[in-house]
């Protein structure tokens, strides 16, 4: 049998959402009658029709469909790339910026410490989680003095650390208009630019001012908020003229 080079699979899910679907097909085409090889396109066919009297749209929920699967099968992201365009122009800091950390999906598995007896002699678990890269190796383990359910949502959480890392950078640039704007997406846009910040180990500058060149007079009197390391020089033409 071929092996097929099945998509990524981040939350370990999709074997089971085949399934599904293919007990839905399977069903169908048990009811109409069927033949095998049509029953998915005769299914859609169906749900086309199912849509027009429901006056549900269909291509929407195509589209819709299309944006799961991509979700559910959104691989290794790569975050160091995605992330220079927004934290550079963020930062000022041009592309020197580099995200390492373990490589993507993570996912969690649970596995308990089995040395504890009780005093029956019998073997009892202490509840613990482990969080592994794409490489199976392990990132690091939950608190086992804590409650197992909040063990397991803290692995959930971190296991989706990077695709949650990924996807905040990607909202950064489709923000990035609203910089400095008022309001909830000025709100949203620095607070993802912040957590992005956190979460790669940059640190952001001071905001950039606009240089401000004072004039009284005629006369150029000062030059305000020049960035360190810029070099400037005044010629006042008009000045010079009238000493000379």
């Amino acid at each position: 049998m071929t092996n097929i080079q099945l998509p990524p699979d981040p939350e370990r899910m999709n074997d089971s959402r085949a399934d599904w679907a293919g007990q839905a097909i399977q069903h169908f085409a048990l009811t109409t009658g069927t033949e095998e090889d049509d029953a998915l396109s005769d299914l859609l066919a169906d749900i086309m029709h199912w849509c027009d009297r429901r006056k549900v749209p269909f291509d929407r929920e195509l589209a819709r469909a299309r944006e799961h699967y991509e979700a559910e099968t959104l691989g290794e992201v790569d975050a160091r790339a995605k992330a220079l365009p927004a934290i550079a122009e963020a930062t000022g800091e041009g592309s020197k910026t580099s995200l390492e950390y373990s490589p993507a999906p993570w996912s969690y598995e649970y596995s308990p410490y089995r040395s504890r007896r009780g005093e029956d002699g019998i073997e009892s678990e202490l509840p613990a989680f482990e969080i592994f890269d794409a490489d199976c190796n392990k990132v690091f383990d939950t608190n086992e003095d804590t409650p197992c359910d909040l063990q397991e949502a803290n692995a959930r959480l971190a296991s989706t650390a990077p695709r949650l890392l990924a996807a905040l950078i990607v909202c950064a640039e489709l923000l990035a208009d609203y910089d400095e704007a008022e309001g909830s997406e000025g709100d949203a846009y620095r607070e993802a630019i912040s957590a992005i910040v956190e979460a790669t180990g940059e640190v952001l500058p001071d905001p950039r001012k606009p240089i401000v060149i004072e004039v009284r007079g005629g006369v150029v009197q000062d030059v305000l908020n020049v960035p360190p390391g810029i070099e400037y020089e005044i010629r006042d033409y008009d000045n010079q003229e009238e000493t000379n």
